[in-house]
């Protein structure tokens, strides 16, 4: 059977998927579901940051066959080709999956995405595949793979670039903060399950129904909202610079173009969201 993503893409897409299917069908496991999926959120963000400017001179060899240990800094190559199709799967099932989050859940989720935003990081992410190329001490074997996983996604219009990794965070949060704060009147038959599902359904809800006034009365979400209001522009006026200071415009692969307009969407669909 053919994959349409790496392994490690498809193998969170589906468990995160059908564990957000579970906690719509039985609400009493909701909480327990919703945490783990929260737990998981913070754990590949920090396998993702979990990278120096000496992180490359760490073979592939054992180290991708064997458990690491916890703190270990990771490779560029596994960074490229674990945890960020890891963080694709994961991004694909929440906008695909359809479910009545709680404000104090997108909080947590906010806080534990937010790290990414962090500039070193989306430059570092940017550089990971030209530091395996230029690294002469890596594994040709696990070059030649990682260049063709990568070639794969960029295929598809979904380059693994820090920048990539960044939309992706940003999509995700204005998806799960509409489901927080629009309710969902669904049964579990009702309930969408396909390719960005949620997205589409928190999109077309904004246009046409009020959400809740939480933001004026929960200090903590307040706050969690001007936080992410104030990522997203930082991400959209530190890429105009950029791109301003460039003598050519930016690639397509490398996503900047797009990371921008969902930096808008999301600085606009939180200050509606705040407004009420």
């Amino acid at each position: 059977m053919r994959l349409d993503w790496a392994l490690p893409d498809q193998l969170v897409y589906s468990v995160v998927s059908s564990l957000l299917q579970l906690a719509n069908y039985y609400p009493r496991f909701g909480q327990s579901i919703i945490n783990a999926v929260l737990e998981f959120s913070a754990t590949i963000v920090e396998k993702i940051q979990s990278f120096g400017c000496m992180s490359i001179l760490f073979p592939l060899s054992p180290a991708m066959r064997m458990p690491m240990p916890y703190g270990f800094i990771f490779s560029a190559v596994e960074i490229l080709s674990q945890f960020a199709p890891a963080f694709h799967g994961f991004y694909r099932a929440l906008i695909s999956t359809t479910y009545r989050w709680a404000p104090q859940h997108w909080a947590q989720l906010s806080k534990n995405l937010n790290p990414l935003f962090d500039q070193h990081s989306i430059e570092a992410l940017n550089r990971l595949v030209t530091d395996i190329v230029q690294l002469e001490e890596t594994d040709p074997e696990a070059m030649q793979f990682v260049t063709a996983l990568l070639a794969r996604y960029v295929s598809r219009g979904r380059p693994l670039s820090g920048y990539f990794l960044i939309c992706c965070v940003i999509e995700v949060q204005w998806t799960v903060l509409t489901q927080a704060l629009i309710p969902l009147y669904l049964d579990a038959e009702e309930v969408q399950f396909s390719e960005a599902a949620a997205a589409n359904h928190a999109w077309a809800s904004l246009l046409r129904t009020p959400v809740a006034t939480i933001a004026k009365t929960d200090r903590n979400f307040a706050a969690a909202l001007e936080a992410s209001k104030e990522l997203s522009m930082e991400c959209f006026t530190d890429l105009l610079v950029q791109i301003e200071e460039m003598e050519v415009a930016p690639s397509q692969d490398s996503y900047a173009f797009e990371t921008m307009s969902e930096s808008l969407v999301s600085s606009r669909n939180v200050e509606r969201n705040s407004s009420y």
